[in-house]
C-alpha cells in the first residue's frame, strides 16, 4: 500500500478508537502512541514530534473526523501524510536542554511509594 493510501486508511479508522476515550486524560497522546506502533509495524517511520508540537491541531482533526456522516478526514490525513515517512527520522538528543527548561519538574531521586489512605466500610480512615 502506498504511503498516501496508508495515511487515508488510518485517518478513517483511528478516530473510532479515539472516540472510545477510555481515559479521563491523555486520549490523544495514547492514540498517537498506538498509531506510532501500528505505522512502524507496517514498515513506515512516524514523526511523532510533529504531532506533539501540533497537539491542538491533532485533537481538532480527531474531532473533525468524528462527526459520523459529516466527518472531515482531510485534516487528520494531511498531518499524517507529513508525519508518515519512508525514511528513518533522526531525532537529536536534547535531554540536557529539556532538563534546563523544566528544571525541578523531573525527580532526581529514586521514587519511593507512599501508603494511600482509604476508608473502610465503617467510615474509618486506614492506611494500606
Amino acid at each position: 500500500m502506498s504511503r498516501e493510501n496508508f495515511a487515508a486508511q488510518i485517518a478513517r479508522k483511528i478516530p473510532t478508537l479515539w472516540q472510545a476515550h477510555p481515559f479521563r486524560e491523555g486520549n490523544t497522546r495514547t492514540i498517537v502512541i498506538l498509531m506510532t506502533f501500528f505505522i512502524e509495524h507496517y514498515g513506515f517511520h512516524f514523526d511523532k514530534d510533529l504531532l506533539a508540537v501540533s497537539a491542538g491541531y491533532v485533537r481538532n482533526a480527531f474531532v473533525m473526523a468524528s462527526f459520523g456522516e459529516y466527518s472531515e478526514f482531510e485534516h487528520l490525513e494531511n498531518i499524517l501524510l507529513d508525519a508518515i515517512c519512508t525514511e528513518p527520522i533522526e531525532y537529536k538528543d536534547d535531554l540536557e536542554q529539556e532538563e534546563s527548561i523544566h528544571g525541578a519538574k523531573y525527580q532526581t531521586k529514586d521514587y519511593t511509594p507512599v501508603a494511600h489512605e482509604y476508608r473502610d466500610d465503617n467510615g474509618e480512615d486506614k492506611k494500606q
